[in-house]
């Protein structure tokens, strides 16, 4: 027997999961909002993804992929030296997180809600720190921030993450633009004082 043919396609119903979810968190996000989200449903969304953990997972997995893909898009833009670098990363990314919408960054709410208490979560945001810090660090280091006092690309990469994450938590908070520029603009001053 030929089951009925799947009428939606899988990636547009994450990214509508995905929308859901990061605008709502996980536990906030009901069964009935995915259906609504997505316009599937829930016999469907649940023979396709299993239950709302995995769409979840899933939705944070595809979200994970496209912040990494845009930044190594706007990293291999880089022009400006180390002033180019930290404005790539913060005045594009942060309008975005911080639309009208309040939403913040996808991931910075995961850590908040779901990082210390589900390992998955916690593994999926590792590893996408891990691969963040390294495309910053290398940026940087390209960009041509010179070693002083001790200070490797690396950690100046971990900085630049901390901020990031500060402001897109501030950003869902109501952190204007306007403010998260200053601030960006601070920090490529730090960076930059010494290249």
């Amino acid at each position: 027997m030929i089951g009925r043919p799947r009428t939606f396609e899988i990636e547009d119903a994450l990214r509508a999961a995905m929308r859901a979810f990061w605008a709502n968190g996980f536990e906030a996000t009901s069964v009935a909002d995915l259906v609504e989200a997505t316009g599937v449903q829930k016999g469907s969304l649940y023979k396709a993804f299993g239950d709302k953990r995995t769409l979840y997972l899933r939705s944070l997995e595809l979200y994970l992929k496209d912040v990494e893909a845009t930044l190594d898009e706007r990293l291999d833009a880089v022009t400006g030296g180390v002033h180019g670098v930290v404005e790539s990363l913060f005045v594009p990314g942060l309008d975005r997180c911080g639309g009208g919408e309040r939403q913040g960054c996808f991931a910075a709410n995961s850590q908040a809600e779901l990082g210390a208490r589900d390992p998955e979560v916690a593994s999926l945001l590792s590893d996408h720190r891990g691969r963040v810090l390294a495309s910053i660090a290398g940026a940087l280091d390209r960009a041509g921030l010179s070693e002083r006092a001790g200070i490797t690309a690396e950690e100046s990469a971990q900085l630049v993450f901390s901020v990031m994450i500060g402001l897109q938590v501030q950003a869902r908070a109501g952190l204007s633009a306007q403010e998260r520029a200053v601030e960006a603009a601070v920090l490529a001053r730090v960076l930059g004082s010494g290249s």
